[in-house]
């Protein structure tokens, strides 16, 4: 829409509030209306100062109704409480200013590295966190070349970067893989992820220290991204507050989000809203993990619905993410259990039994400590 037009647009609003023919209500529906048209465009605002725009009692609706991928399930709860504004012609200057800012702001993101994700990662990820001892990681990662597995999660946090990438190095022209030794040590990465949305050290003074930590590092991978050096970037442990400020500034979009997500610990809220902007949501679980007396903390519900597969409830954890069309992040350094853990990707729950397992809305669950870190702690 050309700024012309808005401004035409404007005048024939002022006429018409003039005769008294346009009430609040049709205002609301047509900003809806042209922020939905703008949206299924491509077109939205990065970011706007709307308590420096706007009256006082309503910065809230204008930051989400502004915010980088405003969705349709986003605008439709804000129509009821869109003007509140202190007169008509405040309501009136707020409309023709957010019509300015939406028509002339493009949400340019590079959707490259997501559609690579989606393409070439599998939906069973092999985890390496937890073989620590470096001695035993060809023979780990051999076992899993051999069950299949084509993907693999490593961290900084894990300290085993190294021995991955030199076991990789020995074994992927014997699994008769194609990329070559020169292109492993001196090529790309393919997914790099922001391991958490806490910075560290923590800086308990300034409540904004996480955010503004997080930010640099985003643009520091969308520099190497640019470079050719990393195929595709993400996040890990971020909840919707912290996506919400990552669309804002972020120029390329992030392909993954890599969060707890387990039996007992749903976070459906989180797995939809990816599901609503296209990103990749990837679970790792530290639910169903032995205790010193080697006993998994299962209940009698997850045996008996296990048993109908003929699998065990830490399968079946893996299994309903799976189900679920989301992507799991598996560890094991046995071989057996490495095969095991592939097959299900041809297990197939029934609906009873996914309703039966999926934790009611609203409900989250009970968080495992074996997870160090709580991203609900991370308020900004």
């Amino acid at each position: 829409m050309s700024r012309s037009l808005i401004l035409a647009l404007f005048c024939l609003f002022s006429i018409a509030l003039a005769q008294q023919t346009i009430s609040p209500c049709s205002m609301c529906e047509f900003v809806m209306n042209q922020a939905l048209y703008h949206y299924k465009k491509g077109e939205s605002v990065s970011k706007v100062e709307d308590e420096l725009l706007f009256p006082a009692n309503t910065p809230r609706l204008w930051k989400h109704l502004l915010v980088k991928g405003v969705t349709l399930q986003e605008l439709n709860p804000l129509t009821t409480r869109f003007i509140d504004g202190p007169s008509i012609f405040a309501n009136m200057l707020s409309v023709f200013v957010i019509l300015v800012l939406i028509s002339g702001t493009r949400a340019d993101y590079d959707f490259r590295g997501r559609d690579y994700v989606r393409q070439k990662s599998e939906r069973l990820v092999f985890g390496v966190a937890m073989v620590r001892d470096f001695s035993t990681m060809p023979r780990v990662l051999d076992d899993a070349l051999s069950a299949g597995y084509r993907t693999f999660d490593t961290a900084q946090l894990y300290g085993n970067e190294a021995a991955t990438g030199n076991a990789l190095n020995q074994l992927l022209h014997k699994h008769g893989l194609t990329r070559s030794l020169s292109k492993l040590n001196l090529g790309y990465i393919d997914l790099m992820l922001i391991h958490s949305p806490a910075a560290s050290p923590d800086v308990p003074s300034n409540p904004h220290h996480h955010q503004i930590e997080r930010k640099k590092t985003w643009q520091a991978m969308e520099k190497y991204y640019k470079l050719g050096k990393i195929k595709a970037i993400g996040v890990s442990n971020y909840l919707i507050n912290h996506l919400e400020d990552l669309l804002s500034y972020a120029t390329i979009f992030p392909a993954v989000n890599q969060a707890e997500y387990s039996l007992s610990y749903q976070m459906n809220d989180l797995v939809d809203y990816c599901a609503r902007k296209g990103i990749v949501f990837q679970s790792f679980s530290c639910q169903l993990v032995a205790t010193r007396n080697k006993v998994l903390n299962v209940d009698r519900r997850l045996t008996t619905i296990a048993r109908k597969y003929s699998i065990t409830p830490k399968m079946l954890e893996y299994a309903f993410s799976l189900n679920r069309d989301i992507s799991v992040v598996m560890g094991s350094k046995t071989a057996s259990h490495m095969r095991e853990n592939r097959a299900l990707l041809k297990i197939k729950l029934s609906q009873e039994d996914l309703s039966a397992l999926q934790l009611p809305n609203g409900v989250t669950g009970q968080r495992s400590t074996a997870c160090r870190m709580d991203p609900r702690l991370i308020r900004f």
